[in-house]
Protein backbone atom coordinates (compact mmCIF):
# COMPACT_ATOMS: atom_id res chain seq x y z
CA UNK A 1 0.00 0.00 0.00
CA UNK A 2 1.42 3.34 -1.04
CA UNK A 3 1.98 5.92 1.69
CA UNK A 4 3.22 9.46 1.22
CA UNK A 5 4.94 11.72 3.75
CA UNK A 6 3.49 14.47 5.97
CA UNK A 7 2.07 16.37 3.02
CA UNK A 8 0.45 13.96 0.64
CA UNK A 9 0.95 15.95 -2.49
CA UNK A 10 1.42 19.48 -3.64
CA UNK A 11 0.34 20.35 -7.15
CA UNK A 12 1.20 23.64 -8.77
CA UNK A 13 -0.66 24.29 -11.98
CA UNK A 14 -0.19 27.41 -14.00
CA UNK A 15 -3.63 28.15 -15.34
CA UNK A 16 -2.65 30.28 -18.30
CA UNK A 17 -4.19 27.45 -20.35
CA UNK A 18 -7.05 26.76 -17.89
CA UNK A 19 -10.42 28.41 -17.90
CA UNK A 20 -12.77 28.92 -14.98
CA UNK A 21 -14.44 25.64 -14.07
CA UNK A 22 -11.39 23.41 -14.59
CA UNK A 23 -10.03 23.20 -11.03
CA UNK A 24 -11.91 19.96 -10.34
CA UNK A 25 -10.51 18.40 -13.49
CA UNK A 26 -6.98 19.39 -12.44
CA UNK A 27 -7.49 17.74 -9.04
CA UNK A 28 -8.86 14.54 -10.59
CA UNK A 29 -6.05 14.29 -13.13
CA UNK A 30 -3.41 14.80 -10.48
CA UNK A 31 -4.79 12.16 -8.10
CA UNK A 32 -5.04 9.64 -10.95
CA UNK A 33 -1.46 10.36 -12.04
CA UNK A 34 0.04 10.45 -8.51
CA UNK A 35 -1.26 7.00 -7.60
CA UNK A 36 -1.23 5.53 -11.11
CA UNK A 37 -4.96 4.81 -10.91
CA UNK A 38 -7.04 3.46 -13.77
CA UNK A 39 -9.32 6.27 -14.87
CA UNK A 40 -11.93 3.78 -16.10
CA UNK A 41 -12.03 2.05 -12.70
CA UNK A 42 -11.87 5.15 -10.45
CA UNK A 43 -14.47 7.80 -9.72
CA UNK A 44 -13.37 11.00 -7.97
CA UNK A 45 -16.06 13.34 -6.70
CA UNK A 46 -15.02 16.85 -5.67
CA UNK A 47 -17.22 17.81 -2.71
CA UNK A 48 -16.74 21.61 -2.89
CA UNK A 49 -18.03 23.57 -5.87
CA UNK A 50 -14.64 24.79 -6.99
CA UNK A 51 -15.70 25.20 -10.58
CA UNK A 52 -17.57 28.42 -9.81
CA UNK A 53 -14.29 30.16 -8.94
CA UNK A 54 -12.97 32.55 -11.55
CA UNK A 55 -9.30 32.15 -12.50
CA UNK A 56 -6.93 34.55 -14.13
CA UNK A 57 -4.02 33.73 -16.40
CA UNK A 58 -1.59 34.34 -13.51
CA UNK A 59 -3.30 32.01 -11.02
CA UNK A 60 -1.52 28.93 -9.70
CA UNK A 61 -3.39 26.06 -8.03
CA UNK A 62 -1.72 24.47 -5.01
CA UNK A 63 -3.37 21.30 -3.65
CA UNK A 64 -2.43 19.57 -0.42
CA UNK A 65 -4.01 17.32 2.18
CA UNK A 66 -3.15 15.22 5.21
CA UNK A 67 -1.25 11.97 5.07
CA UNK A 68 -3.30 8.99 3.95
CA UNK A 69 -2.69 5.63 2.28
CA UNK A 70 -3.79 4.94 -1.29
CA UNK A 71 -6.81 7.22 -1.74
CA UNK A 72 -10.09 5.52 -0.94
CA UNK A 73 -13.33 6.99 0.31
CA UNK A 74 -13.74 10.50 1.71
CA UNK A 75 -10.80 12.68 2.77
CA UNK A 76 -10.17 16.43 3.24
CA UNK A 77 -8.36 18.54 0.72
CA UNK A 78 -6.95 22.06 0.85
CA UNK A 79 -6.79 24.15 -2.29
CA UNK A 80 -4.72 27.33 -2.46
CA UNK A 81 -5.11 29.75 -5.33
CA UNK A 82 -2.10 32.02 -5.63
CA UNK A 83 -2.35 35.07 -7.86
CA UNK A 84 0.56 36.64 -9.68
CA UNK A 85 0.42 39.48 -7.18
CA UNK A 86 1.23 37.00 -4.37
CA UNK A 87 -2.28 37.00 -2.91
CA UNK A 88 -3.32 33.54 -1.73
CA UNK A 89 -6.87 32.28 -1.32
CA UNK A 90 -7.39 29.15 0.80
CA UNK A 91 -10.36 26.88 0.09
CA UNK A 92 -11.32 23.89 2.23
CA UNK A 93 -12.51 21.07 0.07
CA UNK A 94 -12.81 17.28 0.08
CA UNK A 95 -12.85 14.42 -2.37
CA UNK A 96 -14.59 11.06 -2.41
CA UNK A 97 -12.64 8.36 -4.27
CA UNK A 98 -14.41 5.17 -5.34
CA UNK A 99 -12.63 2.18 -6.86
CA UNK A 100 -14.31 -0.26 -9.24
CA UNK A 101 -13.45 -3.66 -10.63
CA UNK A 102 -14.79 -5.90 -13.37
CA UNK A 103 -16.15 -9.01 -11.66
CA UNK A 104 -18.23 -12.03 -12.59
CA UNK A 105 -21.83 -12.14 -11.36
CA UNK A 106 -24.39 -14.92 -11.64
CA UNK A 107 -26.84 -14.59 -14.53
CA UNK A 108 -29.42 -16.66 -12.67
CA UNK A 109 -29.74 -18.70 -9.46
CA UNK A 110 -27.24 -21.54 -9.14
CA UNK A 111 -28.16 -24.29 -6.69
CA UNK A 112 -25.76 -25.67 -4.11
CA UNK A 113 -23.66 -28.58 -5.47
CA UNK A 114 -24.55 -27.70 -9.05
CA UNK A 115 -21.58 -27.91 -11.46
CA UNK A 116 -20.37 -24.48 -12.58
CA UNK A 117 -19.53 -23.22 -16.04
CA UNK A 118 -18.48 -19.91 -17.57
CA UNK A 119 -21.94 -19.60 -19.13
CA UNK A 120 -23.45 -19.13 -15.66
CA UNK A 121 -21.78 -15.72 -15.23
CA UNK A 122 -21.43 -12.33 -16.87
CA UNK A 123 -19.05 -9.40 -16.27
CA UNK A 124 -20.19 -6.29 -14.39
CA UNK A 125 -18.36 -3.19 -13.12
CA UNK A 126 -18.83 -3.10 -9.32
CA UNK A 127 -17.53 -0.76 -6.61
CA UNK A 128 -14.87 -2.72 -4.69
CA UNK A 129 -16.02 -1.63 -1.24
CA UNK A 130 -19.46 -3.11 -1.87
CA UNK A 131 -18.38 -6.74 -1.71
CA UNK A 132 -16.28 -8.94 0.54
CA UNK A 133 -14.08 -11.89 -0.34
CA UNK A 134 -11.75 -12.60 -3.23
CA UNK A 135 -13.56 -12.33 -6.57
CA UNK A 136 -12.82 -14.94 -9.23
CA UNK A 137 -11.02 -13.29 -12.15
CA UNK A 138 -10.40 -16.30 -14.40
CA UNK A 139 -13.36 -18.56 -15.20
CA UNK A 140 -11.08 -21.40 -16.31
CA UNK A 141 -10.87 -22.22 -12.58
CA UNK A 142 -14.49 -23.44 -12.77
CA UNK A 143 -13.46 -26.62 -14.57
CA UNK A 144 -14.27 -29.52 -12.23
CA UNK A 145 -15.90 -27.22 -9.65
CA UNK A 146 -19.40 -26.96 -8.20
CA UNK A 147 -21.25 -24.39 -6.11
CA UNK A 148 -20.46 -24.81 -2.41
CA UNK A 149 -23.65 -22.89 -1.60
CA UNK A 150 -26.63 -21.49 -3.46
CA UNK A 151 -25.54 -18.49 -5.56
CA UNK A 152 -28.32 -15.96 -6.04
CA UNK A 153 -28.85 -14.11 -9.30
CA UNK A 154 -26.58 -11.04 -9.45
CA UNK A 155 -24.20 -12.33 -6.74
CA UNK A 156 -20.49 -11.74 -7.28
CA UNK A 157 -18.54 -14.98 -7.75
CA UNK A 158 -15.94 -15.29 -4.97
CA UNK A 159 -13.58 -18.07 -3.97
CA UNK A 160 -15.61 -19.48 -1.07
CA UNK A 161 -18.51 -20.21 -3.43
CA UNK A 162 -16.49 -22.94 -5.16
CA UNK A 163 -15.62 -26.51 -4.23
CA UNK A 164 -14.32 -29.47 -6.25
CA UNK A 165 -16.92 -31.84 -7.67
CA UNK A 166 -16.75 -35.14 -5.70
CA UNK A 167 -15.70 -38.26 -7.60
CA UNK A 168 -17.37 -40.40 -4.91
CA UNK A 169 -20.84 -39.49 -3.69
CA UNK A 170 -22.58 -40.42 -0.48
CA UNK A 171 -25.08 -43.27 -0.83
CA UNK A 172 -23.90 -44.24 -4.32
CA UNK A 173 -22.37 -47.57 -5.32
CA UNK A 174 -18.60 -47.55 -5.84
CA UNK A 175 -15.93 -49.98 -6.99
CA UNK A 176 -13.50 -51.02 -4.28
CA UNK A 177 -10.04 -52.12 -5.41
CA UNK A 178 -7.77 -53.83 -2.87
CA UNK A 179 -4.05 -53.78 -3.62
CA UNK A 180 -1.76 -56.04 -1.62
CA UNK A 181 1.56 -56.54 -3.33
CA UNK A 182 0.85 -58.46 -6.53
CA UNK A 183 -2.70 -59.31 -5.42
CA UNK A 184 -5.61 -57.19 -6.59
CA UNK A 185 -9.19 -57.82 -5.49
CA UNK A 186 -12.25 -55.91 -6.64
CA UNK A 187 -15.58 -55.60 -4.88
CA UNK A 188 -18.42 -53.11 -4.55
CA UNK A 189 -19.57 -50.89 -1.75
CA UNK A 190 -21.69 -47.90 -0.76
CA UNK A 191 -19.97 -44.59 -0.02
CA UNK A 192 -20.76 -43.11 3.40
CA UNK A 193 -19.86 -39.55 2.37
CA UNK A 194 -18.85 -37.39 -0.59
CA UNK A 195 -15.15 -37.38 -1.41
CA UNK A 196 -13.02 -35.50 -3.90
CA UNK A 197 -10.17 -37.23 -5.68
CA UNK A 198 -7.36 -38.11 -3.27
CA UNK A 199 -9.54 -37.83 -0.16
CA UNK A 200 -10.01 -40.71 2.31
CA UNK A 201 -13.57 -42.03 2.46
CA UNK A 202 -15.50 -44.66 4.37
CA UNK A 203 -17.43 -47.25 2.35
CA UNK A 204 -19.56 -50.23 3.32
CA UNK A 205 -18.69 -53.45 1.51
CA UNK A 206 -21.98 -54.73 0.08
CA UNK A 207 -20.87 -58.36 0.27
CA UNK A 208 -19.44 -58.49 3.81
CA UNK A 209 -21.22 -55.51 5.36
CA UNK A 210 -17.90 -54.32 6.78
CA UNK A 211 -16.80 -50.69 6.90
CA UNK A 212 -13.69 -50.03 4.83
CA UNK A 213 -11.53 -46.92 4.47
CA UNK A 214 -9.90 -46.14 1.16
CA UNK A 215 -8.86 -43.26 -1.05
CA UNK A 216 -11.15 -41.81 -3.71
CA UNK A 217 -9.15 -42.34 -6.89
CA UNK A 218 -11.55 -41.55 -9.72
CA UNK A 219 -15.21 -41.41 -10.61
CA UNK A 220 -16.91 -44.02 -8.39
CA UNK A 221 -13.58 -45.67 -7.51
CA UNK A 222 -12.04 -46.28 -4.07
CA UNK A 223 -8.53 -47.74 -3.68
CA UNK A 224 -7.64 -49.71 -0.53
CA UNK A 225 -3.97 -50.49 0.10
Amino acid sequence: MLRIGCVLFILLVSVSSLQAGEISDAIRDHILATFDLDADMTEIEIRTHLDSIQLSDSTEIIISCREYPEPRGYFPLKVLLQEGSGEVRSISSAVDVKHFENVYVAKSRVKSREPLSSGDFTIERIEIDKFAGNPIKDLSILDGMQASKTISRGKILVENMLEPIPVVRRGERVRIIYNSGTLTIESTGIARKDAIEGEMVEVKNTASGKKIYGRASGEGLVMVE
